[in-house]
């Protein structure tokens, strides 16, 4: 008979496995991580944002970190929020979006150079088409409410 197949070879690639699996949880989730306190979703939204125009710099596009700190704010959310379609991650990236946009709505416009002035509508834009998804899909999901109402807990 094959040593490949026997019963103890087959329990020990089992117990080699199920000990690889432990490890590379424990790895991925380390111990006290799910101790941390997390403030609700959207609390503070405003202040996570920061004050754009102290971002504004005169290199090629005066909106140049401001779109890198988007990126990287989303990015991070991203990550923290990474259930995709939960509520909570909704709720913050609804609360995100409209955060920027609203420190968006505080820079002048008109004191950007020209590249700056399109990096500010093309984030303008993004972030309304942003807010639009998330309706359409609030819509969606009002809609199939009543064939699934345990969805949300899923």
């Amino acid at each position: 008979m094959n040593p490949l197949f026997s019963q103890r070879s087959r329990s020990t690639r089992l117990c080699l496995l199920l000990s690889a699996s432990a490890l590379s949880a424990a790895a991925a989730f380390p111990l006290g991580l799910s101790a941390q306190k997390t403030s609700p979703p959207g609390s503070d939204a405003l202040a996570t944002v920061p004050v754009l125009t102290q971002l504004v710099t005169s290199t090629t596009s005066d909106m140049k970190e401001v779109v890198e700190r988007f990126s990287a704010d989303q990015s991070s959310l991203n990550r923290r929020y990474d259930a995709n379609d939960s509520p909570l991650q909704r709720t913050r990236m609804r609360a995100h979006y409209d955060s920027w946009r609203q420190r968006l709505k505080e820079m002048d416009f008109d004191k950007l150079n020209r590249e700056g002035k399109a990096d500010y509508v093309l984030l303008d834009n993004h972030l309304k088409y942003q807010l639009a998804l998330l309706d359409r899909a609030d819509k969606q999901r009002a809609e199939e409410l009543p064939l699934m109402p345990f969805a949300d807990q899923m």
